[in-house]
C-alpha cells in the first residue's frame, strides 16, 4: 500500500558552510584559513553535485583544521543523516551542540537524527530542549508526538499535536499528525475528521488527499478511495506511486484497462520502479500476454535482484512455455532468496521433472513437503504427496 509521504520527524535542517564569512572560530589559525574556505567551498559545491560522500570527507578534513566550529559539525551531521547514518549524524550533532549549546536548530537535527537512530528517549528530550530556546518551532512539538507514538503513548501524542493546533489553528501538518495517529490506532473515520480539517486549510497538499485515500481505503471503500488518490495526481499529476496505487485499486476493482493505463503512465514517470513493472507483469500475465508478462518481470529483477515473487513467475512462464532450463534458474534463484519458500521447491521438482532428473525432482518436492509441514499447509502437503506417489 503506498501511504502518504508524510514528514513523521520531519525534516533535518541543513547546516552546511560555504565560506569562512560562514565559519567565524576563535581558535583557527591563520595559515589554516585559506586551506579552510577551499575545502569548505569545494564540499559545498560536491553537494550541489549530489556526492554527498565526497563532501562528507572534506567537512571531516575541515574539523580537523577547526575543531571548535559548531557549524562544521553541524553540517557533517547534515550529510551523515542525509545518507541515513543516524548514528553518525548523532555524534556530529552532539559535539556542535556542545559548542553550541543554546542553538535551537542544531537541537533539533540531534533530536531528527536520535529519532531516526531509534533513541526515543534521547530523542524527545532533544525536541523539548528545542522547544525550550525556541518555542516557535513547531516541528519540535510534532517531533514530541511522533516519538511518544513511537514509545507507544497514543494519548500523550494526541494531546501534543492538540497543543499545536489550539496555540496555532492554522498549521495544517499538526491535523495532518493526528490523522496519522489515529490511522495507526485504526479509528479511520476520526482519521478522515482529522485528514479533512487539514485538507480545509492547506486544499493543495497532495499528501492529505493521498492520506484520505488510504483511510477510505483501510475502512473497504475502493471507489472513495480511488477518488481521493485521483485528486491527489491532479495535483501532483508526476508523482508515479499515486498512479502505482491507482493503478493497484483499479485492478481490485476489475477495472484491469484503466489499471494498466495507470501503471503505463507510472513506469513513464518512473522507469526505475521495480514494483511498477511487477504489476504491469501480472497484469499482462492475467491477460494471457506472458511475452509481455515475462518482460515486465525481468525489468522488475534487473532493478530489484531480490525480488523472489518475480523470480518466482518467470519460473512459471517458462515452465508453462516448455522452457524447463531458465524455469530451473529462475526456480534456483527463489531458493536462494529464500530458502524456505516451499512453492519453489515444489516447481523446482516439476521442471526437474520435466528434464527427466528424477532423483534431483523428489528431493526436491521432499524439501517442499517438510516445510509445507512446518507451515501447516496441508494442501501444499497434499499436492506434494500426489507427485511423490506418481513418480515412485
Amino acid at each position: 500500500m503506498f501511504v502518504a509521504p508524510l514528514p513523521t520527524l520531519a525534516q533535518v535542517p541543513q547546516f552546511l558552510p560555504e565560506t569562512l564569512a560562514q565559519v567565524v572560530s576563535q581558535n583557527n589559525a591563520q595559515g589554516n584559513k585559506k586551506q579552510l574556505n577551499e575545502l569548505l567551498k569545494k564540499g559545498r559545491e560536491l553537494v550541489d553535485a549530489g556526492d554527498y560522500a565526497g563532501a562528507l570527507a572534506l567537512y571531516q578534513q575541515a574539523a580537523t583544521l577547526d575543531a571548535e566550529n559548531a557549524r562544521i559539525f553541524s553540517g557533517i551531521g547534515y550529510l551523515e543523516a542525509s545518507q541515513q547514518n543516524f548514528p553518525a549524524a548523532v555524534e556530529a550533532y552532539r559535539k556542535a551542540v556542545a559548542l553550541d549549546p543554546n542553538n535551537a536548530e542544531f537541537h533539533y537535527a540531534l533530536a531528527f537524527s536520535l529519532a531516526n537512530a531509534e533513541d526515543y528517549e534521547a530523542a524527545e528530550a532533544a525536541y523539548r530542549r528545542t522547544a525550550q530556546l525556541d518555542p516557535s518551532n513547531l516541528n519540535a512539538y510534532l517531533g514530541i508526538g511522533v516519538v511518544l507514538l513511537k514509545k507507544g503513548d497514543y494519548e500523550a501524542a494526541l494531546s501534543m499535536y492538540e497543543y499545536v493546533t489550539t496555540s496555532h489553528p492554522e498549521y495544517w501538518q499538526a491535523y495532518e499528525y493526528i490523522g496519522a495517529a489515529l490511522m495507526e490506532q485504526e479509528q479511520f473515520d476520526r482519521a478522515i475528521v482529522a485528514f479533512n480539517e487539514a485538507l480545509e486549510i492547506a486544499p493543495n497538499q497532495s499528501r492529505l488527499y493521498v492520506s484520505l485515500g488510504n483511510a477510505f481505503l483501510r475502512k473497504g471503500e475502493i471507489s472513495q478511495a480511488i477518488a481521493y488518490f485521483r485528486n491527489a495526481a491532479d495535483l501532483d499529476p508526476n508523482n508515479a506511486l499515486i498512479h502505482l496505487q491507482i493503478g493497484k485499486l483499479l485492478q481490485a476493482e476489475n477495472d484491469l484497462k484503466g489499471a494498466i493505463s495507470a501503471y503505463q503512465l507510472a513506469a513513464r514517470l518512473d522507469n526505475r520502479n521495480p514494483d511498477i513493472y511487477f504489476q504491469i507483469a501480472q497484469m499482462l500475465q492475467v491477460q494471457g500476454d506472458l511475452d509481455g508478462a515475462l518482460d515486465g518481470y525481468q525489468r522488475a529483477v534487473s532493478l530489484n535482484p531480490d525480488l523472489l515473487e518475480a523470480h518466482l513467475e518467470i519460473g512459471k512462464i517458462h515452465f508453462k512455455r516448455d522452457e524447463y532450463v531458465p524455469a530451473i534458474v529462475a526456480y534456483r534463484q527463489v531458493i536462494k532468496l529464500s530458502p524456505d519458500n516451499a512453492e519453489a521447491h515444489y516447481e523446482l521438482g516439476l521442471a526437474l521433472q520435466a528434464r527427466g532428473r528424477m532423483e534431483e525432482a523428489i528431493a526436491a518436492w521432499q524439501e517442499a513437503k517438510k516445510l509445507y509441514q512446518q507451515q501447516d499447509d496441508t494442501e501444499g502437503v497434499e499436492k506434494v504427496q500426489e507427485a511423490l506417489n506418481n513418480n515412485r
